[in-house]
């Protein structure tokens, strides 16, 4: 139920619930605005909104637990369909061969197993209590500053949660819910997991990465110096891989930083390149100016820290990029450096 609570609120469900508002609402406003809970000891999901009116909020709410199930229905709809192609595909290499032993026994079984995949029924969940709306109280003074409303969704899962909270107040991250005021992107919580393969689960699968393309799709991945950048490139990639999206790691602090400044990759490097997806783990760059010039050529930034991480660092980072139009897509939390031993070992 974990997992749920942190991919019920990934920026394709916001996008789903700004077009079914359709009231200018955008996608950064509703993650900012809502939040999700998992009622203990329940397989519930209680959506919370708040807004400038207790109708809106409602409606806010109701848009966003609606669109995490339709999300959910897609997603599986398109894996079973994913699957079902393989096997397919596999029946008809088959039928290309004659003579084989056990041809005829495999295609059976394989034909077993699409029949079930095919009679599989794709339930997301469902919407157990509409939203309703109350006026409560949100800040100081006489008036009411705010609204909420509750939505409630039947879902499964296991462990990580996304935090918005407030700036730091001092030179470290602290805490993953301090990462709001600090940078542009969703922040993931991975402080609490046991194994860090569950937060880059996650984080794979709220990256919104296009199955269709014609080209390579870049990510770059750059982690503080309380995190060694292998590990986290390659973690990142197992993760892609584990969610059926292979991609490649690339060292890129071993190109050399005049390559970098003269636009490399090049047209002919993502050629060679293919549609793959290619993880450029920025780490051992020592210079930001490379870091930046390299995000303005990928299609999406990573950024991966430990609250032991300097937080004045972090934000210089998202102030370049910023200023090169260049936004940060997640940022990934990890515990302080004495628990991130284990992702060298």
């Amino acid at each position: 139920m974990a997992t749920e609570v942190g991919s019920a609120l990934t920026r394709p469900v916001a996008a789903a619930a700004a077009d079914r508002l359709d009231d200018g609402t955008t996608a950064t406003a509703i993650g900012r605005r809502t939040e999700v809970a998992n009622p203990a000891g329940s397989q519930l999901l209680a959506f919370t909104s708040t807004a400038s009116s207790p109708e809106q909020a409602r409606r806010v709410a109701d848009a966003v637990a609606r669109s995490y199930l339709e999300v959910r229905r897609d997603t599986a709809a398109e894996r079973v369909s994913r699957l079902d192609g393989q096997i397919g595909a596999a029946l008809g290499r088959l039928d290309r061969i004659r003579r084989t032993p056990g041809r005829d026994a495999k295609a059976q079984e394989l034909g077993a197993r699409q029949g079930r995949l095919l009679a599989t029924q794709v339930v997301p969940g469902e919407l157990v209590t509409p939203a309703g709306a109350r006026s409560t109280r949100v800040g100081p003074g006489p008036l009411v500053l705010g609204a909420s409303g509750l939505a409630l969704g039947l879902l499964v899962g296991t462990a990580v949660a996304l935090v918005r909270r407030e700036s730091p107040t001092d030179a470290s991250i602290g805490t993953a819910e301090r990462l709001d005021d600090l940078v542009t992107g969703l922040v993931l919580d991975g402080t609490q997991d046991a194994d860090e393969a569950v937060t880059w689960d996650l984080a794979a699968f709220m990256l919104p990465i296009p199955k269709e393309r014609d080209a390579p799709f870049l990510i770059m991945v750059d982690a503080g110096p309380r995190i060694s950048g292998q590990v986290v490139g390659k973690q990142l990639v197992q993760a892609l891989g584990r969610r059926g999206e292979p991609s490649t790691f690339i060292d890129a602090g071993l190109v050399h930083p005049g390559k970098i400044a003269r636009g490399w990759p090049t047209e002919r490097k993502r050629e060679t390149w293919g549609e793959q997806v290619v993880v450029l783990d920025t780490t051992t760059i020592g210079s930001q100016t490379s870091k930046v010039d390299l995000a303005t050529r990928v299609d999406m930034v990573v950024l991966a820290r430990s609250v032991d991480d300097d937080a004045r660092d972090v934000r210089r980072l998202d102030n370049l990029l910023r200023s090169r139009e260049v936004s940060v897509d997640l940022v990934t939390v990890f515990p302080s450096s004495p628990e991130m031993v284990s992702l060298d070992a």
